[in-house]
């Protein structure tokens, strides 16, 4: 298959150009596919449930730095 863009001669499954990367064709993937290749390729994790713990516990100490910070600059005058 040869580029429009650069008349580079390509392979026929190519997707795009191997000299200028201009897309030769489209394929739509279903995002079915995706998803599947994705799990397939990582661990699925569920965010809410590990993150939740963890930033109540970095709210609380922020919290507790900037009351401190507060106290001190009071304290200091």
């Amino acid at each position: 298959m040869k580029c429009p863009k650069c008349n580079y001669e390509n392979s026929q499954e190519a997707l795009y150009c191997g000299l200028c990367y201009h897309v030769l064709r489209k394929e739509e993937i279903p995002l079915e596919v995706i998803h599947y290749e994705a799990e397939k390729d990582f661990d699925v994790i569920s965010i809410q449930d590990e993150t939740k713990p963890k930033l109540r516990s970095i709210y609380i100490l922020i919290s507790i730095i900037f009351i401190s910070i507060i106290l001190f600059v009071i304290i200091s005058k």
